[in-house]
């Protein structure tokens, strides 16, 4: 690939804990960045977080604030600093795959735009989507894309040319004063769409999350305090606040520019959700076919409801594991075994969670170095373990009603 300076800006405030896990992911991209910097936002509280030295050494460049200067001073920070001709910008709960970088770039090459992980598609001035309603409409690593999609504005990850940042400041001080915690991602996109530069989503390919800018398991695990954010609904009006004083800029969103291509992304939306439980039985059968026996690792509420699924699909299993040890117990006439047993004889085989996702790290670890062992979810799959549950609830709830 040809030598391109991209430079990242990491972002930490109250979740440190995901900083090495980014940082990581940035110094492990196929598109190596040239420099790699940290805004640490202040906490206006009475503690602050002290980063290790060892950790701040591995910057470029490190600006610790004093106090808290909300969302829109990463973006600020990176303006001044960065001197490469292309930037990234993270969300501190976002980890990207390790080919985000080369995705963006590549897409940049065939069409210039903001590019992100996380596309919001709006419909009017009053209607920033809350998380999880009827008019949530996100494309990217919330909803897997196979093809670049045009949106209104994206979040958790910006990729860009560098001197875009200047659009973002032009006139844009009233607003950023007034709200400090919401509105910067609105404002790059509004301010650029003025400028003639569109925001978009590079594709999220279902089978290749190294091309994503925000792997799910590490972004919900990290990202609680954005979900929380979003979903308030003080915050949410907020967002409609600023999302109005953008309109009045001029910022003409996707719906009304084409009618048409906002309802083929909204049809790709809700064909990507229903494709998600093809994809995962997808998965499960061709772990069966490659002849492997199938455990599910839990034997309460999730036990039963993944094996009926299985059952329901012509999927055998040979046993269910605990963790505690256990005599002579059996559910479906199914042996249910300890952890400890299982691995005194286990062979070649998959074991599927089918317990509280709390547990899942603990386990994990417990099970680190048996090659022999394939686990589902794996930690770099694509579909949350929460809608892994609701798919299956679904699937049987729909037979349970065509039987009625």
């Amino acid at each position: 690939m040809e030598r391109i300076e991209v430079d990242v800006v990491l972002t930490t405030y109250k979740k440190p804990e995901s900083l090495r896990k980014q940082l990581d992911a940035v110094k492990a991209q196929t598109l190596k960045p040239a420099n790699i910097y940290l805004y640490q936002d202040g906490i206006d509280s009475y503690y602050r977080i002290v980063l290790e030295k060892e950790i701040l050494q591995e910057f470029s460049d490190v600006r610790i604030a004093d106090s808290n200067g909300g969302v829109w001073k990463r973006f600020q920070y990176a303006w001044e600093i960065v001197k490469s001709p292309y930037v990234c910008i993270f969300d501190d709960d976002a980890v990207p795959g390790k080919r985000w970088l080369e995705n963006c770039y590549g897409q940049m090459r065939q069409r210039e735009g903001i590019y992100g992980t996380n596309g919001i598609l709006l419909t009017g001035d009053d209607n920033y989507p809350l998380i999880g309603s009827s008019k949530d409409r996100r494309i990217g690593w919330m909803n897997p894309n196979q093809e670049t999609a045009m949106v209104d504005f994206v979040g958790h990850a910006w990729f860009l040319k560098t001197e875009w940042l200047t659009y973002m400041f032009e006139g844009t001080s009233e607003i950023s004063d007034q709200y400090k915690y919401v509105g910067e991602d609105m404002c790059l996109s509004c301010q650029c769409s003025l400028h003639g530069i569109n925001t978009y989503v590079p594709p999220h390919p279902f089978e290749h999350p190294e091309m994503w800018g925000a792997l799910p398991k590490s972004s919900k695990r990290f990202g609680v305090t954005e979900v929380a954010v979003s979903a308030s609904s003080s915050n949410h009006q907020l967002m409609n606040d600023v999302l109005k004083k953008m309109r009045k800029r001029g910022w003409e969103i996707v719906f009304e520019r084409d009618r048409v291509y906002y309802e083929h992304l909204e049809a790709v939306c809700e064909k990507e959700q229903a494709d998600k439980g093809r994809r995962v039985l997808q998965t499960i059968h061709r772990l069966w076919d490659e002849g492997k026996d199938i455990y599910l690792y839990g034997a309460g509420a999730y036990g039963e409801l993944f094996y009926q699924y299985l059952r329901q699909n012509r999927l055998k299993i040979k046993a269910f594991i605990v963790s505690n040890p256990v005599k002579d117990k059996k559910l479906f006439d199914i042996p249910i075994i300890s952890v400890d047993d299982f691995l005194r004889s286990c062979d070649e085989c998959v074991i599927i969670f089918s317990l509280n996702e709390f547990y899942h790290d603990e386990i994990r670890k417990k099970l680190e170095g048996y090659q022999q062992i394939k686990l589902y979810p794996a930690e770099t799959d694509v579909v949350l373990y929460s809608e892994l549950v609701e798919i299956m609830r679904g699937a049987l709830s729909q037979t349970t009603s065509k039987q009625i």
